[in-house]
């Protein structure tokens, strides 16, 4: 592929993102939407000399938001995770955020809005597993990551909460609490 094609396939791209959105606005008019491009961890690495061979994780997500209107509401969590870079907010044997990162995403969007974030100190932090191996093994096979593994955490609410589930069958019920697996 030369570089007019993949310019044309990062439009198309782009087109259909924002077309998507749109369309989701004009199917919820009474109704906010929101979007939130999540930054990869390669974003985060502040070395200048590996950073010239990485695609730019700011400007890609500049300028998915700057294909959306006015009414769509574009939360920037990229300034939040890169303030946090140095704390581990994305898994080492994986290309997801951690509970940790998820939670400053959570903070922003709050904040976008108009709503105060839990303070994560009044979360429940829960260690889930102790050696979680992510997707870089089981995904590239790849010797050199077969060992990587992180601690899985979660942070859960601590006041009283409920919920209601409607599920297919129709048999209504309410929950309390948080789900724990």
């Amino acid at each position: 592929i030369n570089s007019a094609e993949t310019t044309q396939i990062i439009a198309d791209t782009l087109k259909t993102f924002r077309d998507t959105i749109d369309k989701y606005s004009e199917l919820f008019p009474e109704s906010r939407v929101s979007i939130l491009v999540a930054p990869l961890s390669s974003g985060m690495i502040e070395n200048k000399e590996i950073r010239k061979k990485i695609t730019d994780q700011k400007k890609i997500i500049e300028s998915i938001n700057s294909y959306c209107g006015d009414n769509i509401n574009k939360i920037n969590v990229y300034d939040a995770l890169y303030e946090h870079r140095n704390e581990h907010i994305y898994f080492s044997s994986d290309h997801h955020w951690t509970a940790l990162g998820a939670y400053y995403a959570y903070a922003e969007f709050a904040r976008s809005v108009g709503l105060e974030p839990t303070p994560i100190e009044k979360m429940e932090k829960v260690l889930l597993n102790s050696s979680w191996k992510g997707t870089a093994y089981s995904m590239t096979g790849d010797e050199r990551t077969k060992e990587f593994s992180d601690e899985l955490y979660a942070y859960l609410p601590t006041k009283e909460n409920t919920m209601t589930v409607y599920p297919k069958n129709g048999e209504v019920s309410k929950k309390n609490g948080c789900i724990r697996t």
